[in-house]
């Protein structure tokens, strides 16, 4: 059985030919912007508010999908960031910071 392993602080870097992305997530989902052919990871964090995310296909609410607080960061394959949708999880509009990643 073959195996891919990453260490994750590490072996990726910030994909320098990629855009840094900077999202409102406002009351409208908001779906992942096109990534860069070479990126293979995503950082995000979340600088102001609260938002849902999903990776199903299916559409966020204010009170369905996983929870993501002010401060928050996750680092995400490209798979999964590419089927992210988001919503804001309270009253005010929240920012999402995205750095797309290579190895």
């Amino acid at each position: 059985m073959g195996m891919y392993v990453v260490n994750m602080d590490s072996a990726l870097v910030p994909n320098q030919d990629a855009e840094h992305h900077d999202l409102t997530i406002s009351d409208s989902v908001v779906e992942m912007p096109e990534l860069h052919p070479n990126t293979t990871h995503v950082f995000v964090t979340l600088d102001s508010g609260s938002i849902r995310v999903k990776f199903d296909g299916n559409d966020p609410a204010a009170d369905e999908g996983h929870l993501l607080d002010y401060g928050g960061n996750a680092t995400w394959s490209r798979r999964t960031a590419e089927k992210a949708k988001f919503i804001r999880a309270g009253g005010s509009d929240a920012h999402l910071q995205i750095t797309e990643q290579s190895h």
